[in-house]
């Protein structure tokens, strides 16, 4: 199976309607997956409304929260 069909299977796909700034104080996938991102490629990458996101859940560590792994 080659990698892009392996990565469909087990990846989620999550938009952002608002700023990241505008979701303060919350928790989600989509909400840690931006922040990242903003920490590895700027915060200018992030600051529109409409952010797509694309991530895989690790298993580990386990019994951590979700939205840490």
């Amino acid at each position: 199976m080659p990698d892009s069909e392996l990565f469909e299977l087990i990846s989620e796909n999550k938009s952002m309607s608002r700023k990241l700034e505008e979701y303060e104080g919350q928790k989600s996938t989509s909400i840690s997956t931006a922040k990242r991102l903003a920490e590895f490629l700027g915060d200018q990458m992030v600051k529109d409304a409409g952010l797509a996101c694309k991530y895989i859940i690790a298993n580990k560590p386990q019994g951590a929260p979700v939205t840490e792994r």
